[in-house]
This record gives structure tokens, C-alpha cells and sequence, in this order.
């Protein structure tokens, strides 16, 4: 299976956040299956990278043009993209599951366009994780749940999205979709 990653770029972030990439890294070459991020040398996303690579994983990097000075070395290959918005596009047609991490505003677009295009096409063998460590999603959780509640936003979609709130609950997800 390919697994993209959407997460942070930036460093320093709490340790159980970097753990989770790392396993989360460990897992998917552990399994040998493929990692699919957005392959620059930063934050979470180089974390897991790392740990992809040290156990021998593979690696896909899809890079926008601009952030070609920072593609990460760990990447077994690099897709070069026009933007941002050609990244989430070969992003969301090369990756069976999307596992979302923290992140700031690039996560919350992905997981947001992710989200919307598996529910327009009703792309069943798709599946996002949103990991929700020390609750940083419950307020889009919650958005999600108020659009629903009036009507603009059809509440069965919400099939597709499984939260999880810790490393041992995503690994054991990750399991049971890949055993599907």
C-alpha cells in the first residue's frame, strides 16, 4: 500500500508528536509498504522519512518546485510538481490511506481537500487517519460535526475518516486497513 503523510515542516515540535512520525515511519517499512509525503528535509515529514529509510523503506517525495532546494535525502524517488495544488493532486491519486499528523495550515488543506475529493468520488478503498494528539484536531472535529448537524455537509462521509488519539491506536488502524 502507499500511505501519504500529511504533517508539519516544522522542527522542535513536542516529543510525542516525533515519535508518532518515527513509528509511524518504522510501520510502514516495516510492513513494505510506501511512504508518499511531501518529501522536503523538515519537521515531522523528514522525521518520518528517516525512519522510513533506516529500516530500508520507500520513499516518495512529491516536491513542489519551489521547495526544490529542500528535498529531503531519504527519498527513494522525487516527484517534482508545478505547486502546491499539483502536489495534493498526485498525492491523493498515487496514496491508498492518508494519515494525518499535526500540522499547521498546508496539513489542514490537505486533509481538507483529501477529505472532500474521497467524498465527492466516493472513492471507497480510500481512508484518512486523523491523529489527534492532545486533542489538536477536536475543534475541526467538532466544525465537521456543526456543518453536519445543519445540513451542509452530509454526516454518513464521515465513514472515511478514523481518529485516532494515540501512536498504539494509529499503528493498530494502520493494521486493520491494510488487512482490508
Amino acid at each position: 500500500m502507499k500511505i501519504a503523510l500529511y504533517c508539519s515542516a516544522k522542527d522542535n515540535l513536542p516529543d510525542q508528536w516525533q515519535q508518532c512520525a518515527v513509528n509511524l515511519g518504522q510501520w510502514i517499512a516495516q510492513q513494505g509498504h510506501t511512504l508518499v509525503y511531501g518529501g522536503v528535509d523538515a519537521g515531522l515529514m523528514a522525521i518520518a522519512a528517516q525512519a522510513t529509510a533506516q529500516l530500508g523503506g520507500h520513499i516518495v517525495g512529491v516536491v513542489p518546485r519551489r521547495r526544490a532546494d529542500r528535498v529531503c535525502r531519504f527519498n527513494s524517488e522525487t516527484i517534482h510538481t508545478a505547486d502546491l495544488s499539483d502536489r495534493k493532486r498526485i498525492m491523493m491519486l498515487l496514496s491508498d490511506i492518508f494519515v494525518v499528523l499535526p500540522g499547521g495550515y498546508g496539513t489542514l488543506d490537505e486533509f481538507a481537500s483529501t477529505f472532500s475529493n474521497i467524498s465527492f468520488t466516493n472513492a471507497t478503498s480510500k481512508h484518512i487517519v486523523l491523529v489527534n494528539l492532545q486533542g489538536i484536531f477536536d475543534p475541526i472535529l467538532d466544525q465537521l460535526r456543526l456543518m453536519a448537524k445543519h445540513g451542509l455537509a452530509d454526516a454518513r462521509q464521515m465513514k472515511h475518516i478514523t481518529v485516532v488519539n494515540s501512536i498504539d491506536d494509529l499503528l493498530t488502524e494502520l493494521n486493520r486497513l491494510s488487512n482490508k
